[in-house]
């Protein structure tokens, strides 16, 4: 006999959603204003700030899958993912804030301490991110609940993702503008502190019931993990429609990285007016979740 829908409250739904209000201060940083960071401010070659983001992403992938690992293993008294969100946190404010140090160097150092400083920015971030998408399924096991706090999700990730492309440059023109060295890095240290009570709140409006917490693998088998690998690849390959939505899935993220990348530097350098950044990169962002 199955269990009857769970029907959440709305404190555990909200909550939850609004953490990725968080995450998108960092995430959509790092996608609209950081590839303009790295070639006005820093002076850093465009083909060099390029090769940076391949780099960094094929970091990515190698490394969530061991950060989900670890993350599926971890034992609490406050369960598996929740931890991450308070503890973890921290170190994702530090470590956007160093990703816009600008230190006076040739070429060569600039592009070393540019991949290094988003090596340890991805991954300070998925550290927390991983653990929290994975507590949505901790929430709610009723699939119209988890659709639904998808829903709010994607709102409180537009709003997070509008606030940071207006805040950081209004920030940076407040402290002091490009003559003051630090002045990115002050700007991005207090937007982040903006993302840790969107944390905290998703910690305390949510739990993990301790019998799924136990259902969690325990240890690590680097040949489990290798049949693991080997059956998925071979599912993979039988499976059309799952292929087809793989390709879709990697088409519609190269679009949209394209359009960001892109976004800031149309708006300054086509448009000519860099003073509208502030405005219209938000408007952009509001009008993709409209449309």
């Amino acid at each position: 006999m199955s269990e009857p829908a769970q029907v959440l409250r709305p404190r555990t739904k909200y909550g939850w959603a609004a953490g990725d209000f968080g995450f998108n201060i960092f995430w959509q940083a790092l996608n609209l204003l950081m590839m303009p960071f790295y070639t006005d401010v820093l002076g850093l070659d465009s083909g060099l700030a390029g090769t940076v983001f391949l780099l960094a992403s094929l970091w990515d992938g190698f490394a969530d899958t061991i950060i989900a690992a670890i993350a599926d293993r971890t034992r609490s008294r406050w369960g598996s993912y929740r931890p991450y969100l308070v503890f973890a946190s921290p170190v994702l404010v530090v470590a956007f804030a160093l990703a816009f140090l600008t230190p006076d160097w040739e070429q060569g150092g600039l592009f070393l301490y540019a991949l290094l400083s988003q090596v340890f920015l991805r991954t300070a971030y998925s550290v927390v991110s991983i653990p929290y998408s994975s507590l949505s399924a901790r929430i709610s096991q009723d699939a119209d609940e988890r659709a639904s706090m998808a829903g709010w999700r994607m709102v409180f990730a537009f709003a997070g993702g509008a606030v940071v492309t207006f805040a950081m440059p209004q920030l940076v023109s407040a402290l002091g503008g490009d003559e003051n060295s630090t002045t990115y890095v002050l700007a991005a240290g207090l937007v982040g502190l903006v993302s840790l009570p969107f944390f905290w709140l998703t910690f305390l409006t949510t739990s993990e019931p301790p019998r799924l917490v136990e259902a969690n693998p325990r240890g690590f088998s680097l040949t489990g993990g290798a049949d693991d690998l080997r059956a998925s690849l071979a599912m993979a390959r039988h499976n059309g429609p799952l292929m087809r939505i793989f390709g879709c899935i990697i088409v519609s993220s190269l679009a949209f990285t394209m359009t960001n990348k892109c976004l800031v530097y149309y708006v300054t350098y086509h448009l000519g007016r860099e003073d509208l950044v502030p405005q219209l990169v938000p408007f952009a962002l509001i009008m993709n979740l409209l449309f």
